[in-house]
């Protein structure tokens, strides 16, 4: 804020004259503005949540911005994060922005293990069991979930299908031959 003072001198046509001064007083109670802009982002729930700075401008001065992160709904299947935003100008007036940040996981786990095992017809007890990761979440376990029996002259097949689910129900497949 600041004063301007202002003199006024009027004068006739046989030279009188008159001053009289006033004062203005300018004072800045106007809050930056936020710019129209994208508030809503979604994200898998491994990748980098990234600081998306909103902008906004002010009628008079340099605007400062500061963020807080509240997490309104916290999971490993589906978060809100809020972010909300302050723009301060130099006389301290303010507005705030909200950003909603979606995170969800709808990615399948993983499985890996030796796709093709040779083990005698009468000993199927050291067939590896496969294993499964997940980008977010542990994964439950890993279940038989078929059997598929294919028979050959001196020896046979079992194609043997196995299933995940990591926390958040998301459900991968894989197969061996055995």
């Amino acid at each position: 804020s600041y004063t301007i003072i202002r003199t006024y001198r009027a004068y006739d046509d046989c030279g009188n004259d008159v001053v009289e001064s006033s004062m203005v007083y300018v004072v800045d109670e106007t809050a930056p503005v936020f710019d129209q802009q994208s508030n809503e982002y979604s994200y898998e729930c491994d990748e980098v949540i990234e600081v998306i700075q909103p902008t906004a401008t002010d009628n008079c001065g340099e605007i400062t911005y500061s963020s807080v992160d509240v997490w309104e709904v916290e999971s490993d299947c589906n978060g809100l994060l809020i972010r909300t935003w302050t723009a301060t100008d130099e006389c301290d007036n303010s507005s705030t922005f909200s950003q909603y940040i979606s995170i969800y996981d709808e990615t399948a786990p993983v499985i890996t293990g030796t796709y093709e095992v040779t083990v005698p017809c009468d000993d199927l007890s050291n067939i590896p069991y496969p294993t499964a990761t997940d980008n977010c979440t542990e994964v439950v376990e890993v279940i038989i979930v078929g059997e598929e029996y294919v028979s050959g002259a001196c020896a046979g097949r079992i194609i043997r299908t196995y299933g995940a689910y990591d926390n958040c129900d998301n459900y991968t497949e894989w197969q061996q031959q055995i």
